[in-house]
């Protein structure tokens, strides 16, 4: 089967594309996306000074930036909010086949420290699905309301291009 998934490290999911060797790197903190190789390249830039032990979100690849952008007043959260410096849940794989393999990660209210659950009153669960093919992939973060109050939110996938 030219898909397979790998937990080469307890805290990062690797797959890989076997036919193509193209592959991609996630870290359960932040779900960041490290590392997305097709055809012997690195498509994605992480900086030599980023920090990988946890302790601070990671400078590069595509961190998952929810529920604000910057910082804003009416909100006590970190630059860029709590989704890249949270540790997400491993959800599994949800299609492998020959063409692609594609895995989710999830985040809810239940996993953020009580400081942050303070900050940010509102219930919410955030689902990241990442596909990859043999020279492709493909990012989807999808947004759910689990409570009764509406709520405003900013999200973004900040892609870190590896460029000459």
């Amino acid at each position: 089967m030219p898909a397979l998934l790998s937990h080469s490290q307890p805290h990062i999911v690797s797959i890989h594309h076997a036919a193509s060797a193209a592959s991609a790197e996630i870290y359960l903190y932040g779900a960041t996306l490290s590392s997305w190789k097709t055809k012997g390249k690195e498509r994605l830039f992480v900086s030599t000074k980023a920090i990988l032990d946890e302790s601070k979100a990671i400078r590069g690849g595509i961190p998952v930036v929810f529920p604000v952008f910057g910082t804003q007043e009416q909100f006590n959260l970190p630059q860029h909010g709590f989704a890249r410096i949270s540790k997400w849940e491993w959800l599994g794989i949800i299609t492998e086949t020959d063409e692609e393999i594609s895995v989710q990660f999830g985040l809810g209210e239940a996993q953020l420290t009580d400081a942050l659950r303070s900050a940010w009153p509102n219930s919410f669960r955030l689902t990241y699905t990442v596909t990859l093919t043999a020279d492709t992939l493909k990012t989807v973060l999808s947004v759910k309301n689990e409570g009764s109050n509406a709520f405003e939110f900013n999200t973004l996938l900040h892609t870190y291009l590896s460029v000459p």
